[in-house]
């Protein structure tokens, strides 16, 4: 859209009226307008005249040259938006709004990998070591194998092995107590009662040995027991009665170490 605008040009001049009245045709308006547009450069050429500056009294008497005493209104056409201020540049300062955005969204991906691995760790600090606590028993199988080695079979067992593990045992060492006396017991097994009691064998392998081949009961009763008591020791981690204990190192040389004086 079009709208006409006024500018001043050296040219004719034109003497100052008095304002038109409310509601005068808009030629008279232009008219009495390009007039006082005129009449301030002349009032302001004299003031520069007057002036006590240097400068601008050298400025008022360039202004006197001929081709520059005409003062002339022009009217002409331009766009509504010709000529509209521009938008105030950005700061270099100051970051865009994608800039904010991307910045929340690192900082807040930053915060939650740094919280992620907070909670991680605290887990790991109040479950790992339950949870590899009660892994640990599973380690060990109840059929593992409790006797190493063929001398330990071969080796015929001493007589006085039941005082050694009740000795044992009042030290404070109950594992290797039953340990003793279960491995005696196979050793005895092999050597004083005949039983092919194999190195890799298990608990359980063992007993089932025993029972087949063996018509003692008071010495399947005894076998029995001992494996139990072994088994819950070494792999429950809970210690037997002590009066079962001591009954069953008690028990032992009635069944072994009578073999040996048989023999």
């Amino acid at each position: 859209m079009m709208v006409p605008e006024l500018l001043a040009f050296p040219g004719t001049g034109f003497a100052a009226d008095a304002p038109p009245p409310p509601g005068a045709p808009p030629q008279e308006q232009k008219e009495y307008l390009a007039n006082a547009i005129c009449e301030q450069r002349r009032a302001r050429e004299a003031e520069l005249a007057q002036s006590d500056s240097v400068v601008k009294q050298a400025l008022a008497e360039m202004l006197k040259a001929p081709e520059l005493q005409t003062c002339e209104v022009r009217e002409r056409w331009r766009w509504r938006d010709d000529g509209a201020m521009e938008p105030p540049s950005r700061s270099p300062r100051d970051p865009r709004p994608g800039q904010w955005f991307a910045a929340t969204v690192e900082a807040l991906l930053w915060f939650a990998v740094g919280l992620f691995v907070i909670v991680t760790g605290w887990w790991l600090w109040r479950h790992a070591p339950k949870a590899f606590s009660h892994a640990r028993p599973r380690v060990v199988k109840s059929g593992s194998r409790l006797v190493q080695g063929r001398d330990e079979i071969t080796a015929p067992p001493d007589a006085g092995l039941g005082d050694a593990a009740w000795q044992l045992w009042s030290e404070g060492q109950p594992r290797q107590a039953l340990r003793m006396l279960y491995q005696g017991s196979l050793a005895g097994l092999a050597t004083r009662r005949g039983l092919p009691v194999r190195p890799s064998a298990t608990e359980v392998e063992c007993l089932r040995l025993a029972t087949a081949q063996l018509t003692d009961p008071e010495l399947l009763e005894f076998l029995r027991r001992l494996t139990r008591v072994w088994q819950v020791t070494a792999y429950a981690h809970r210690l037997p009665d002590e009066a079962e204990v001591h009954g069953l190192c008690a028990e032992w040389p009635r069944h072994f170490a009578r073999a040996t004086r048989d023999e």
